[in-house]
Formats: structure tokens, C-alpha cells, sequence
């Protein structure tokens, strides 16, 4: 037979797994955010001097 206690064991460990799932969702986002960021900052290759540099 189950108790209160396990019952509130048991859903401890299903509220800290559910935590971690979202610390690793939020660390995965930051990281695809970061890329982003990297990617807008960069300079924007001009398709006009890169025709002009592959016909020299």
C-alpha cells in the first residue's frame, strides 16, 4: 500500500525531472539565441562583390 509519504516522494522526483528537462531546454535556447546573435552581428556577404570575385 501506498502512503501519503511515497505519494509526495513520488511526485518530488517527477517535479525535479521536470526541472531539469526545462534547465536544458532553456540552456539549448540560449545557445540557439547566441548563435543568432553571432550570425545578425556578422557582416552581410554582398552577392554583387562575390560575382565580381568569382568572374576575376
Amino acid at each position: 500500500m501506498t502512503t501519503i509519504l511515497d505519494q509526495i516522494r513520488a511526485r518530488r522526483e517527477q517535479l525535479a525531472q521536470q526541472r531539469e528537462q526545462a534547465l536544458a531546454n532553456v540552456n539549448y535556447l540560449q545557445g540557439a539565441i547566441a548563435l543568432c546573435d553571432e550570425l545578425l552581428a556578422a557582416p552581410a556577404a554582398d552577392p554583387q562583390k562575390e560575382a565580381e570575385h568569382g568572374q576575376s
